[in-house]
């Protein structure tokens, strides 16, 4: 493991050399010490991954529930709730990666979702900065990579930001210690939410630079972080990253400034961020089109009646106090109001607690610490479901499908900035030390884990005796705190449960060889989604927030298949579906509880049981020429591909034409190629419609002869061409809509920043002749 040590080591060292180039760009460099510092404390946070052979994966609960023969571990990581990590997101970072090694962008993926776009999948981060770098490491390293990759990014983000607000080198060091190691980062370090929030204290600190010191260099380094967390994967995360960035940017601002021109000056950020914006276009702006038409979006307008006010949860506000005042992470019963990742995003170590009352007790610390504590409340009394809030909340347009409590990490940035400024204060001599008593006290109440007495010693000493080691002190008391806390948060995976192939999956794949091009799928919530498509076996069902609405109300329809509804995972009940031969399902998981297709023969002889395996016979190709269409009314086509009996047949919208019927003929349409270009062959004669089971996108094109051929919806769902006499082959590609528009977008911001750095050499060129 001595190699993965030192690629983590190098990319850390290598990241923050980057960020320094980010916080000179503010006008804020850091020391090299404190650089140093902060990539020592990640690696020996990292340290129990590298020296042993544990992945940094919440995998045995998850895969031993889902893959047949597959036993749980003795000792299993404790980690279960994690599991959308193992059954999402370590799928999606596999296909990207596949189109990265294929030399090609991820715009497109035939196993995922029936087929689906990676490039559009927000939470697939394809070209975050973070897990750029991170994709230079194994896959199977990646998750643990990009997590240290973004402690960093939080832990000199917060520094640059204490640095930008006048904060000295114990504040500021306990001030990145607190944010870096603890809330957010490391309760999320596995999803794209963490990623936003380490970048969270980087566009506070570029909205505090404009307000204060407007330059050229500014605007350039606050629109390349405004696209790095746009870029970064988790729409929710930055909104609330944009709400703190602009309450530091108000609470700032120099107290003789008028207001009018810092009001410009908050303009000049909400420019840099849509500038930032204008530079992640060829991503963001097919992510905003995919949400739109998404499963979230659909369902957030279903529930659009307000909703009664959940429960007052005022325990959330002890979350903050004490690591372990709902009790010891992944080890005891969970006994707050929320999960375990929402209760440890509220924790930033005890110190931050400690300074927050002597930040009002002095004027200039508490003009600045004022407004954030409030912020910080707001967003609490949101999470915790405060009556007044949750019915105003509840009324206005799009907010149900955001889900408040993953914006209480963004609050935390305020905490732990009120508390560093407190805690300056105190040792500064600004105030005296006993302010630091009362939160002590409280603290101490709610819980008493073995290592927090000694970490409020530790402090106390260093805050009253004031000795000359006494930063030193202060960083060794959050790193005690914070280390340990952190590590029950972080899941220690066993590597034999990396996805093995085991022999039920073995012959799962076995039976799926014999039709090239079918899929595989699962009856009931057997084998969830996006697993099989880790073993190269193409999945109909769909575990993705982002999946197209279209194409979901077609399985739901003929299949019975509703994710997030009563429950936030689906399964297929209707087995027996016609849809599932149009879909080319080859081989079906079941067991012996679980619904059966009628008809379909058992591939296995009951050495799986109580697992079964049945297998169709007969499967469609992905692409074929429909015997006949049935014509249906627009508004709600899927209830009639609910009603077809013969596959071979297709649902069709347009009333203006209807192609001949024609004998079924399976190999009438050869294909070569996948994910997202190839080439079809079919007959030349006379008009004909080339259907598909493809899920229909805007994106999909095809080309005969360099004349654009007219693309359909069959099925409601699915990709169709036409094509005319003589017509017998066709080159049919998939790029993300709004992808060019995108590439215009980020070409002319591009530009724009050429042109003000080409004006700054000029403008620094003059003063010096």
């Amino acid at each position: 493991m001595l190699a993965l040590a030192a690629l983590l080591a190098a990319l850390l060292l290598l990241w923050q050399g980057a960020l320094q180039g980010l916080a000179r760009g503010l006008g804020s460099g850091v020391g090299w010490g404190e650089r140093l510092l902060a990539c020592l404390a990640v690696l020996a946070l990292c340290l129990p991954w590298l020296a042993g052979r544990r992945l940094f994966l919440p995998l045995d609960e998850t895969l031993a529930n889902n893959i047949p023969d597959l036993e749980l571990p003795a000792d299993p990581d404790r980690h279960g709730v994690y599991n959308d990590v193992v059954l999402q997101l370590y799928p999606w970072e596999a296909e990207v990666r596949a189109a990265l090694r294929a030399g090609r962008p991820p715009f497109w993926s035939d196993l995922l979702d029936g087929g689906s776009s990676p490039w559009s999948n927000p939470q697939t981060a394809v070209l975050a900065p973070t897990a750029l770098l991170a994709r230079s490491g194994p896959l199977e390293q990646f998750f643990l990579l990009h997590f240290a990759l973004k402690a960093l990014t939080g832990w000199l983000g917060a520094l640059v930001l204490g640095r930008l607000l006048g904060l000295r080198k114990v504040a500021r060091g306990i001030a990145g210690a607190s944010f870096g190691l603890g809330g957010g980062v490391v309760s999320w370090s596995l999803f794209a939410l963490g990623t936003v929030i380490a970048w969270t204290p980087w566009l506070a600190a570029a909205a505090v630079a404009i307000v204060r010191r407007p330059q050229r260099s500014t605007f350039v380094a606050a629109s390349l972080i405004a696209a790095a967390i746009l870029l970064s994967g988790h729409p929710e995360a930055v909104i609330g990253a944009g709400i703190i960035s602009l309450g530091f940017a108000l609470a700032t601002g120099r107290a003789r400034t008028p207001w009018r021109r810092r009001l410009a000056r908050i303009g000049g950020f909400a420019a840099c961020c849509l500038l930032g914006a204008a530079l992640a276009a060829p991503v963001l702006l097919p992510q905003t089109l995919q949400m739109l038409g998404s499963l979230r979006a659909a369902r957030a307008a279903e529930r659009a009646a307000p909703a009664a006010p959940a429960g007052f949860e005022k325990r959330l506000f002890l979350a903050p106090l004490n690591p372990e005042v709902f009790g010891r992470a992944f080890h005891d019963d969970l006994r707050g109001p929320e999960t375990w990742p929402v209760d440890g995003s509220c924790y930033l170590g005890v110190l931050a607690v400690l300074g927050l009352p002597a930040a009002f007790l002095t004027r200039r610390k508490r003009r600045l610490a004022g407004p954030l504590l409030a912020l910080a409340a707001l967003f609490y009394l949101l999470a915790a479901g405060f009556a007044p809030l949750a019915f105003v909340a509840s009324r206005l347009p799009y907010v149900n499908a955001i889900i408040l409590s993953r914006w209480l990490p963004a609050a935390g940035l305020c905490l732990v900035i009120a508390g560093a400024l407190g805690l300056e204060a105190v040792f500064r001599r600004e105030i005296g030390p006993m302010a630091v008593l009362i939160p002590a006290a409280a603290i101490l109440l709610p819980g008493h884990p073995w290592r927090l007495p000694a970490v409020l010693a530790l402090a106390l000493a260093a805050l009253f005796v004031r000795v000359r080691p006494a930063r030193w002190a202060l960083l060794a008391a959050v790193l005690l705190d914070l280390i340990p806390w952190a590590r029950d948060y972080l899941p220690t995976g066993h590597r034999e449960m990396l996805y093995p192939v085991t022999p039920f999956m073995r012959t799962v794949q076995d039976h799926a060889r014999a039709y090239p091009g079918s899929r595989v799928t699962g009856a009931g919530f057997h084998v969830y989604p996006s697993i099989l498509p880790v073993y190269g076996l193409a999945e109909v069902r769909v575990d993705n927030p982002a999946a197209d609405i279209r194409y979901l109300r077609v399985l739901d329809a003929a299949l019975g298949f509703q994710p997030e509804g009563k429950r936030y995972k689906g399964a297929l009940t209707n087995v027996d579906s016609p849809l599932l031969r149009f879909l080319g399902v080859s081989v079906l998981i079941s067991s012996r509880h679980a619904p059966k297709p009628k008809g379909w023969p058992r591939l296995d002889h009951n050495e799986f049981a109580p697992m079964r395996l049945f297998g169709d016979p007969d499967p469609l190709p992905r692409w074929f020429l429909p015997t006949s269409a049935v014509m249906a009314d627009p508004r709600e086509p899927w209830e009639a591909v609910a009603a077809l009996e013969d596959p071979r047949q297709v649902v069709l919208t347009n009333p203006g034409w209807r192609p001949p019927e024609r004998p079924w003929d399976p190999g009438a349409v050869r294909w070569t190629g996948g994910r997202g270009r190839l080439r079809l062959e079919f007959p030349a004669d006379g008009w004909k419609l080339i259907a598909s089971s493809i899920p229909y996108s805007e994106g999909w094109t095809a080309e005969a002869g360099g004349r654009r051929l007219r693309t359909v919806p069959v099925d409601a769902a699915f990709l169709g061409i036409v094509a005319g006499p003589g017509t017998g082959a066709a080159e049919v590609r998939f790029e993300p809509p709004g992808f060019r528009a995108g590439l215009v977008l980020c070409a002319a911001a591009l530009l724009l920043g050429a042109g003000l750095g080409v004006q700054s050499a000029i403008r620094s060129r003059n003063q010096c002749s």
